[in-house]
């Protein structure tokens, strides 16, 4: 039997880069286009602006005894934590606003440029970042693997943020 598309851009009516300030589908909306798996978020700024393809994570209340808020996401890794990566935002959206993050498929991940990046490499969200990095993941990491890298890093500059073409497995 076929496997059932759960969703299109006929049915949802956006692109899986709008964003804006009226929510318009539960949080956590699954969306699966071209082999590609999309999830409907919140985004949260924290101290981080948000930067189109870079990771993103639940954002981490700061007490303990909360639970982190489900999709409400952000590109601040102190206002959330590299086990709680949930995907790569397609966009830049706003403090507030709503959109759509990867979560599955090929997409072009930001690096943190450091050439250390080779094809085949689990790759976690770095724990230094401030703007969504991803880095390879060190022998016998204990950090969620968010992404594998299909091809290396030169850190070149040659586009500027540095990006690497990864497979992310965060479905």
């Amino acid at each position: 039997m076929a496997e059932r598309q759960t969703g299109s851009a006929l049915f949802y009516g956006d692109a899986v880069t709008a964003t804006g300030s009226t929510q318009l589908y539960p949080l956590g909306t699954k969306r699966d286009e071209e082999g590609k798996t999309y999830r409907y978020i919140k985004y949260s700024n924290g101290a981080v602006s948000s930067i189109s393809g870079g990771l993103c994570g639940q954002k981490n209340p700061s007490d303990t005894v909360t639970e982190p808020t489900a999709w409400e996401v952000t590109c601040d890794i102190s206002a959330s934590h590299p086990d709680l990566v949930v995907g790569l935002l397609k966009s830049a959206p706003a403090d507030g606003a709503f959109g759509w993050i990867q979560t599955a498929g090929v997409a072009r991940l930001i690096s943190n440029s450091d050439g250390n990046i080779s094809k085949g490499d689990p790759l976690v969200w770095e724990a230094a970042s401030d703007a969504g990095d991803c880095d390879q993941a060190a022998n016998g990491t204990t950090e969620r693997v968010c992404a594998i890298a299909a091809q290396d890093d030169d850190s070149t500059g040659a586009t500027n943020p540095e990006q690497v073409y990864v497979l992310l497995i965060l479905e």
